[in-house]
């Protein structure tokens, strides 16, 4: 689950990128950019320490989430239209979207995401990619074509050794996403299209491991 979240983090920058290859070599075919990441998950279950973490990881500065729970409707929109008018490749994070607002019959921000990259993106656009926590248990059927939906069913208890632990990931730095962004941009360069979206960072990680003379770990 964190493997999949991770690869998904990472390759958030270079999504324009990607939705620009694709674009030329099947954009015709299926419109739809790189998937959005839904993380899911019951309440006070790490999710948000999840994404703290690896933004620090992504830009070696530790900042809040956009707290999506005590956003409306029209705060998600606005939020979305402040970053797609910003040309940030950095990505929108969501945190805690209210339970039922995605998963309803005619949902209100359904309209944000089917727009985003088939109708707000444009050759040549920056774009930023969307990603959002929440303890929504299901997709709708317009959505599941649209994000990467990870199941996050785990608990990490409260404990002061975990503090500790969170608290030293987010106060070291950490150059992987250096390393992994220069493995990255060579291999979009040279990249067939692929179905699986997080291709290129499976790719990008299975290089750094090699780089590093360590073996594969299983998942």
């Amino acid at each position: 689950v964190f493997y999949e979240t991770l690869l998904h983090h990472f390759l958030a920058p270079f999504a324009s990128i990607l939705q620009e290859e694709k674009h030329k070599k099947v954009g015709l075919a299926d419109p739809k950019g790189p998937r959005f990441l839904c993380l899911q998950g019951p309440s006070h279950n790490g999710k948000t320490t999840i994404t703290n973490i690896l933004n620090k990881w992504l830009t070696g500065e530790n900042y809040c989430n956009a707290n999506a729970a005590s956003l409306k409707t029209a705060g998600i929109k606005s939020l979305v239209s402040h970053g797609i008018n910003s040309n940030t490749c950095f990505p929108i994070i969501l945190d805690d979207l209210k339970s039922g607002i995605i998963n309803r019959k005619s949902s209100p921000v359904e309209s944000v995401f089917k727009s985003h990259w088939e109708q707000n993106w444009s050759p040549g656009k920056v774009m930023p990619q969307i990603i959002i926590t929440t303890n929504e248990g299901s997709l709708p059927e317009w959505a599941k074509s649209r994000f990467l939906y990870v199941r996050f069913n785990v608990r990490f208890h409260t404990t002061a050794k975990n503090q500790l632990s969170i608290h030293k990931t987010l106060s070291e730095d950490n150059e992987i996403f250096t390393y992994f962004s220069t493995v990255a941009i060579r291999k979009i360069k040279n990249m067939d299209h692929q179905i699986d979206d997080l291709f290129i960072a499976r790719e990008s990680f299975k290089k750094l491991y090699e780089i590093a003379g360590r073996p594969l770990p299983e998942y």
